[in-house]
């Protein structure tokens, strides 16, 4: 019988055992059994200087002769990134929901420096977002336009983008001094005292509708809404569908939207999961097909 090993995580550490520093790799098996249990993969930092070693992190030490990144000298790694660089005697660990950096001179993130922050006002907000006493910041750059000592407030239901993306991307929409951000980017236009996240990349305030930071030109914000996804019919497995919050279309009095493009005004929908525009069957999922019907059916798509 053969048996496959899913590893779940590698987990680093710095340690100190008799004196002498190690660093370690733990593998954890994401099935248990009694061939499949936790590893360790101890090494010895060999010219650690022990009266000077400091442990920072998971990943990064030091000692009076520099630093080590995950058990490498920095010497010996190519291409080092910013952080090591850094004022060894000052670096200090923060953050909550993202962890950064700073020494007496810079900030740092993911081994990216943030190279205009104020290192003395420099704070977490959340999702993403940092703040000093100029600007906000989404991840490391600078939001133009936006105000760091005035508040970041997210919309209901925004649960905003995580270090690491699902294949379905969340997006991030929040204001600050005034004005509107999608993702990082402004939304150019938008009126602060009456916008409203719907959700799935689409806003809307008193005059105009938004896909992130696009204006969806001629949309009307008075009718505009969100069409929520089918139930899937008899035929079709649960699984070939996206999770039961997905939002297919919008749509308003003219038309419907498909990942905030407009289609064709001579574009609706039939019985689900089923839409023509008159000349063809569109279908959500790829390579879909229903023998009742005699049009050709393509993958959704805006013609």
């Amino acid at each position: 019988m053969i048996k496959l090993l899913l590893l779940l995580c590698v987990l680093t550490s710095y340690f100190i055992e008799e004196g002498k520093a190690f660093f370690r790799v733990r593998k954890i098996p994401a099935i248990i059994s009694m061939n499949a249990v936790p590893s360790n993969l101890d090494t010895e930092l060999e010219d650690a200087d022990m009266e000077t070693f400091l442990i920072i992190d998971n990943r990064l030490a030091y000692d009076k002769h520099g630093f080590y990144l995950l058990g490498e000298r920095e010497w010996n790694i190519e291409n080092p990134p910013e952080i090591l660089r850094a004022d060894k005697h000052s670096l200090l660990r923060f953050g909550k929901e993202t962890e950064f950096y700073k020494d007496k001179n810079h900030v740092y993130l993911s081994d990216t420096i943030f190279a205009q922050a104020d290192v003395s006002t420099f704070r977490e907000v959340g999702n993403e977002i940092f703040a000093d006493k100029n600007t906000l910041y989404y991840r490391t750059e600078p939001l133009a336009g936006s105000d760091g000592s005035k508040e970041c407030r997210f919309y209901p239901g925004n649960t905003g983008n995580k270090p690491f993306l699902t294949a379905f991307m969340q997006d991030l929409c929040f204001e600050n001094n005034g004005k509107i951000y999608c993702n990082g980017n402004i939304i150019n236009g938008a009126d602060s005292q009456t916008y409203t996240w719907l959700g799935f990349g689409y806003g809307k305030d008193a005059h105009k509708v938004y896909y992130r930071e696009k204006c969806l030109q001629g949309a009307d914000p008075g009718t505009f809404r969100l069409i929520p996804r089918p139930s899937p019919p008899g035929d079709y497995q649960l699984s070939e569908y996206q999770p039961d919050n997905s939002i297919w279309y919008a749509k308003d009095t003219t038309r419907y939207y498909y990942n905030g493009v407009a289609c064709p005004e001579s574009f609706h929908i039939l019985n689900n999961p089923y839409a023509t525009d008159g000349k063809h069957i569109y279908a959500y999922e790829r390579n879909s097909y229903n023998k009742n019907l005699n049009m050709p059916i393509r993958t959704l798509s805006v013609p």
